[in-house]
């Protein structure tokens, strides 16, 4: 078994020396005649674990040109210095900050309110990524000027070089399709239009188109499937234990947390100022009301390394350390701090109602049949069958109704078809077959 693995390896390696050598001379050889299209793949990252050498080797065959173009930062040739009003900073017509806010986000550990120009090491961190990036724009510039692409592969949207792709394909026409995991391993979630996966995909859409068409039956039976294989369905970075923690006999908040500096979190949150400020609240109103409350952390954060390859180091139960007796209130009011011991789906069975800020989770708490509170903007918010908290206000007027007036907005038939359609009609199957797919524009769905 071993050595047929490592016969796979080498053969891979071959292919994609092959890949590297031949498909340069193919294409230079392609723009002397007419050709179909140009696609670039500019997704530096791959986290969705796809071979595009096999991509890029099988288009050497076809009228279209395919080729790889991972951006890799080499040396900062700009310097930046940091006034008060660096968010409007402009670098060939893109605004710098919106493009690195992500990562510069992710390598101070905050929320973009909380950058501040008159912190050194906020500067610092600013004007590296002001540089990154300029660097990056002039990379992809002089490429979309060269190869005249028809459309661009990026990862999620939001890390710099995929900002910097989105950007310009404003300023020179050119189409642009992200990709992204989903909850389920053998499926990514894809978008043509604003070039974000991440809560600002096309799941609606697709939802709206074929609702009417999907019957309740159906629904339901590939939910109750999903549900039976739920475990199976998981990436590792996103496995729980099996362990299950006790039922309490009072009423029970379950808070679906994510990683702290997630691109969901950072710009899908609403008015609260981060993760922690929702959890300080539900511990507040636990302990006023005597209920009983499970705070999730995720499991990525236990073991898991952020986009710059740095331990999380458990951010979020970090935070919860910082902020003045907050830790100090969970635990004398016995409240549950999960920080990777539990199965998260017990934890949803044993709950009255769910939080979370967006989390794909609280989707899944919604097909088990509970009431989700969600605290920021998601893919399956806006459709009438969660609870939408806008602020704290919203929040504990929300709680008050579900758990002391019985009040519900579940529509099981609804959620069920969303569920369906999301994962049969728009998610994709995970191969590359499907990413030929996008870049070409074949009809999708």
């Amino acid at each position: 078994m071993n050595l047929k693995k490592n016969w796979g390896k080498v053969y891979a390696r071959f292919f994609a020396v092959i890949v590297s050598i031949t498909a340069p001379m193919v294409n230079a050889l392609k723009g002397l005649f007419p050709v179909g299209k140009v696609f670039l793949i500019a997704d530096s990252n791959n986290w969705i674990r796809m071979n595009y050498d096999k991509i890029v080797g099988k288009g050497i065959f076809s009228r279209n040109i395919f080729i790889r173009i991972p951006f890799v930062p080499h040396e900062k040739q700009k310097v930046f210095t940091i006034h008060g009003d660096f968010r409007d900073t402009e670098y060939k017509g893109v605004n710098l900050y919106r493009v690195s806010e992500y990562n510069i986000c992710v390598d101070l550990d905050i929320f973009p309110a909380k950058i501040n120009f008159e912190y050194e090491r906020h500067r610092a961190v600013i004007a590296e990524w002001f540089a990154v990036s300029a660097e990056c724009i002039d990379f992809f510039e002089k490429i979309v000027i060269q190869k005249k692409p028809d459309k661009i592969l990026i990862s999620q949207g939001h890390n710099f070089d995929a900002a910097i792709v989105r950007a310009l394909s404003c300023l020179h026409g050119f189409g642009v399709v992200a990709v992204e995991n989903t909850f389920n391993k053998n499926k990514i979630v894809w978008d043509d239009i604003s070039g974000i996966t991440v809560n600002k995909n096309l799941a609606k859409n697709f939802y709206w188109k074929y609702r009417d068409f999907v019957t309740a039956a159906a629904a339901e039976l590939y939910v109750n499937e999903y549900l039976e294989n739920i475990k199976q369905m998981k990436v590792g970075e996103h496995q729980t234990p099996l362990a299950v923690a006790a039922k309490s006999d009072k009423k029970t908040v379950l808070f679906i947390g994510q990683v702290y500096t997630d691109s969901s979190v950072l710009f899908g949150i609403n008015t609260f100022s981060c993760p922690v400020a929702i959890i300080d609240q539900l511990v507040d109103y636990c302990l006023a009301n005597d209920y009983h409350l499970i705070i999730k952390l995720h499991p990525k954060e236990a073991t898991g390394n952020n986009i710059l390859s740095r331990p999380y180091n458990n951010l979020t139960y970090r935070r919860i350390t910082e902020q003045e007796g907050l830790l100090e209130k969970i635990t004398s009011g016995g409240f549950l701090l999960d920080n990777g011991l539990y199965d998260t789906y017990s934890l949803i069975d044993s709950a009255d109602v769910c939080v979370t800020v967006n989390s794909q989770a609280g989707l899944e708490a919604l097909i088990k049949g509970k009431d989700v509170i969600v605290c920021g903007q998601g893919y399956y918010t806006g459709l009438g069958f969660a609870f939408e908290a806008l602020n704290r206000v919203c929040l504990s007027s929300f709680l008050d109704m579900v758990i002391k007036q019985g009040v519900s907005v579940l529509d099981r038939n609804e959620i069920n078809k969303f569920f369906y359609i999301i994962s049969e009609k728009y998610f994709m199957t995970r191969d590359e077959g499907c990413v030929e797919t996008l870049l070409q524009g074949a009809q999708i769905g």
